[in-house]
Order: structure tokens, then sequence, then C-alpha cells
């Protein structure tokens, strides 16, 4: 016999017996001291089958070979029972010797067989201790949810079918398989014993597993916070916190694309399920990908020792690759570019505001005229289903609150068009109630039907409206979009976060580049004062982005 290897003897069958090795040539038994069912299932393995239980006292009749292994301790990792902790020395008789008996597979336990990868591959489930195939009809992608979460190879999957995994060759177990998606084994699920089927039609399936290198943020009240999770082969495990700090959470907030973070520790957004996949963890706050920092895989890390991060809302990153690559350029070709744009710019803009005014007036007479129903006794009145042309129930709660803001349409005198979207006009005009001074308005006018929905979206807006000085608000945006090199404006952001950004202080980032200098960026900054009074004269901001100009042509001229 070969050193290690080992047999099962005396048993009714060859799943169980009396435990020999083969130790310098000839078969020995085991003392059966500290002997349990960890060990047991370390000899099952080795021999091919699931798992195992402990027997002892010479269950299984003595042997007459010498005692080769005591004291036995295995942790359940090791392929050969030879590779536990043992002595060879033993104070035990043959009536100590040691059994086991073994089991094939643990009936509802599934398994994947014959794919290219661990996460796909031909379905065999363990009915009675002998594995066997499930046959396709009815399988879909619900029952391949189950199967994948089953085996830990995340939460979806696609169903294959007519044996895409190759024929099996045991009895077909299963069939017109119907999961819920919630069954806890894949037996659990509605099927039928009985079949008319072959192996031609056994079931497969390819589980939709993570990327390796990706994270993600798990357990946060928001998208933007969580526990940190990365994707190391095919799974989603947890980064250990020691030595976790703000450099590394800025790293994966910039990886999910997103602004600079703030690392939390001791499992504070919970403790997760999946293993520890990385630790120490040491980024310099340059790198791209969280494994691109220094870190180790092996850990001394509880299950209380779990990073976690917050992240900014904004994403005022942009990949270090394209910042190097942008460096590069812009000493020569893009500062020549930038002053030409500006210049244009701001004539542009100029001229396409004067152009506009003079439209809307034009267009001002005819939109009062088609619209006046707008403005009649009662603006309920004027709201009307998609659907039909019944009036809307709006909620009685928010016809409380809308009646504080509904104002008569012979308060308001419209002036120019301010703007036109999809689903309105924005108009500039003068609200005159009595007994109050005349204030400065934007009414907002709707074109076509609306349902109820949106009817009710329509009050939060008309509750927290501000007013803007648009044309130096705009100039100050159009500055950044320059000075930036063409990036877009609150990116990541819908219309409604932008707002509420805005109404919390928020304003775009200096884009941290060799054409926008603080002074430039300053510039933009004052366009965007919350009081208008507190923004410049718009011929102040032609001079000033004049004389701020200048440095950028000297630079350019040094370069040559």
């Amino acid at each position: 016999c070969n050193d290690g290897s080992i047999r099962l003897v005396g048993g009714t069958n060859s799943k169980e017996g009396r435990v020999e090795v083969c130790s310098g040539g000839v078969w020995g038994t085991v003392c059966d001291d500290f002997w349990d069912n960890t060990d047991a299932s370390v000899v099952c393995k080795q021999l091919g089958y699931h798992s195992g239980t402990a027997f002892g006292s010479a269950y299984f009749g003595q042997g007459t070979g010498s005692i080769v292994m005591d004291n036995t301790h295995c942790n359940g990792t090791e392929s050969l029972l030879k590779n536990c902790t043992h002595i060879t020395e033993h104070n035990c008789n043959h009536n100590e010797d040691a059994g086991v008996k073994c089991v094939l597979c643990v009936a509802g336990s599934i398994r994947l067989f014959n794919g290219s990868h661990d996460w796909e591959g031909r379905v065999e489930v363990c009915v009675n201790e002998s594995w066997g195939t499930v046959c396709d009809n009815n399988w879909d992608s619900t029952d391949a949810a189950v199967v994948c979460k089953l085996l830990g190879w995340g939460t979806s999957g696609t169903a294959l079918s007519n044996a895409y995994f190759g024929q099996g060759t045991g009895s077909i177990l299963l069939d017109n398989v119907q999961c819920t998606g919630t069954e806890q084994l894949l037996t659990n699920c509605r099927h039928s014993t009985t079949h008319n089927c072959g192996h031609s039609k056994d079931a497969g399936v390819a589980c939709h597993v993570c990327t390796p290198g990706t994270v993600r943020l798990v357990n946060g009240s928001n998208s933007i916070e969580g526990r940190v999770e990365l994707c190391h082969n095919g799974r989603w495990g947890t980064v250990c916190d020691d030595s976790w700090d703000n450099t590394d959470a800025s790293v994966v907030c910039r990886q999910l694309g997103y602004g600079p973070g703030t690392a939390f520790y001791d499992a504070y957004f919970g403790q997760g399920t999946g293993s520890v996949v990385i630790d120490d963890v040491d980024c310099n706050g340059s790198e791209s990908y969280l494994t691109n920092c220094t870190h180790t895989t092996e850990h001394n890390c509880n299950d209380k020792e779990v990073a976690g991060i917050r992240c900014s809302f904004i994403n005022i990153s942009t990949n270090p690759a394209s910042n190097q690559l942008s460096s590069i350029l812009v000493p020569v070709a893009i500062s020549l570019l930038l002053m030409l744009l500006v210049v244009l710019a701001v004539a542009l803009f100029v001229a396409c505001f004067i152009i506009k005014k003079r439209r809307n007036r034009k267009q001002l007479t005819r939109r009062i005229e088609s619209n006046s129903s707008l403005f009649s006794k009662s603006n309920k009145e004027n709201i009307y289903s998609s659907s039909s042309n019944k009036n809307v129930e709006i909620s009685t709660e928010y016809m409380i609150q809308l009646s504080s803001c509904i104002i008569p349409g012979s308060s308001i005198s419209m002036q120019e068009t301010v703007g036109q979207g999809e689903f309105g006009i924005v108009y500039r005009g003068v609200m005159t109630k009595k007994d109050q001074m005349s204030q400065a308005v934007a009414v907002k006018t709707l074109k076509g039907f609306y349902n109820k929905i949106d009817i009710d979206s329509l009050l939060d807006e008309c509750i927290t409206m501000m007013s803007f000085d648009n044309l130096n608000w705009s100039y100050g945006v159009l500055c950044w979009e320059v000075f930036s090199l063409g990036r877009v404006p609150y990116p990541g952001l819908d219309p409604v976060g932008v707002v509420e950004l805005l109404d919390a202080g928020g304003r775009l980032q200096n884009p941290n580049n060799e054409a926008c200098s603080q002074e430039i960026y300053s510039l933009m900054m004052s366009c965007w004062s919350e009081s208008p009074d507190d923004r410049p004269a718009f011929s102040d901001l032609v001079s000033s982005v004049n004389a701020l100009i200048g440095p950028l042509a000297d630079y350019v001229s040094g370069l040559h």
C-alpha cells in the first residue's frame, strides 16, 4: 500500500468500517482517543464521500496489525488523515480501534457538475444518499436562482436546459420543478419524482456572480454609505478594519463614482455574512481600485472588525489616468483653446440672450391667449386627468397645503419667457396682492393633460421655490464647464437632487486642474451667491475674466 492511504474494513458495505491506515507499506489501525466526527469526515472525504460519523471501541471489530495513530485531531480542512495532528506512540489496545460510517451526500444538498467554473454546471441533487439529475421541464430562472443562493453564488442565475453541461449518469430524481424563490432546499420546491425524461434533458445553471475586484456598500441608509464588501472568486466578502482610514475610504468612494469618504469601524453597518477577504489595507489615495492598495489576504479579524464608509454625494474626481493625461495636454493645446472658448462663449451668450428675449416677446401674446384657461378663477378647475376630462381627486392633505399657494391669475402680470421645457413654459412676471408691494416672480405653466401624481409633485416645488439671477448664475455654470475642460455639471444628480444640493448650500466643486486657478473659481462662486444682490454685475464679470486670462496667456508663452 501507499503511505497515507486508508481503507474501511469490517463494515456491511463500502461506506463503513474500521479505519486502517497504510504506514511503512503495512496496514495499521487508529486508536479512538479523541476520535470524533470531524476526524471521521476527513476519512470519508479522502475516500470520496461527503461526511462521516465516528465510532470507537472496535465497533467494526478488532484489527490485527500495528496501531499507527493515536490522539488524532483534525480541523476539517485536511485532504488526508495523516495530515491531521496525531502521535505515533500510543497506550491503546485493538479494543479501542476507531471506525466510521460515511455518507455519499446529505439529503437535499445540491452540487454543480461539469461546468467551466465553480458557479455553473449540471444540477445534481442528493436523495436517499444518492446523487441524481433534474429534468428541465418547467425549469426557469426562479429555480436557477434558488440553486445559486443555496450554493452561495449570488442571488440569481440563468436556467440552462437540454443537457447544456453534458448528460449525467445517475437517476433523474426531480421533474417539473416550480420554485417560488424563497425555498431553503431545492427539494422544498414543488416537483414530481416521476418523469418522462432522458438525460438529454438534464437541467443546468450559470449563476450570476460578481466581478472580481468590484466593491459594493451594504446596509447603509442610502446608496453612499454602508459596509464595504469586495468580490473575490465570485463571492462577496468583507474588509477587516485594521489600519482602515479615510484615505482607504476615499479610494472605495472613487471606485464607486462618488466623492471623498469617511472611514467607519467595528461593524458600524453590520457584521456581514461572507468571509474576510482582505486585511491591513493601506492606500496612498491615487488608486483606482481598492485591490490596487497594499493589503494582505490573511487576517486575524473577528466578525466585529468590519470596515464601512460614508461617501460625499458629488463625484468631484475623475479617473487618475484621465487626470494624468489631461495634465499633459493642458500646457499646450488646451490652454490656447481655452482662451478662444472664453471669448466666443461670452459673445455667443450675449447674442443668444438678446435674440431669445426678442423672440419670446413676440410669442408671449400668443401664449397668453392660447393658455388663458390657466388663469381662470379656480386653479383646481384647470387640472385634468390624462385618461378623461374629469377633475383629478387631489388628497385632502395636499389641498390644505396647496390652498396657501394658490394665486388668482388676476394678480399675475407675465413678462418675457425665461425658459421652455418638455412639460411647460416659465415666464418672468410681477405679482401684485392687495395691501402688499409688487413682487418679481417666476410663473410656471403646464401644457397637456396631467394625472394625480403630476399635481401632487407640484406642491413641493411651489413651497420650496427660489429666485435666481439667471444671467449671472448661468454664466458661472458656463465658466465652470469651460474651465473644467468640458465636464458635465452635477454628475450623477437628477433635477430633484440638484435642487436639494443648491438649497443646502452646495455648489459645483473646483475642477482642480491647471486651467482653473483659485481666482477663476472664486469668480464662479461669486456668480452663485444665494442673494442676487451679492452677485457681480455682468460687465464686471467680463472685465474680471479678461484680467484673469492674462496669466494664462503668459503661461502658454513661457512654454515655447
